[in-house]
């Protein structure tokens, strides 16, 4: 298959963007943070 890599991930945590105001924290966006898997 030339052209294509295959590369298996496992998500190990998360990043959040927060807004602070006068009602609180308020979570804008989060998106998952991925870490490679090595291939057997």
């Amino acid at each position: 298959m030339s052209g294509y890599r295959l590369q298996s991930q496992q998500a190990v945590g998360e990043q959040r963007r927060l807004h602070s105001g006068p009602d609180g924290l308020k979570v804008l966006s989060s998106e998952a943070v991925y870490r490679d898997i090595p291939a057997p």
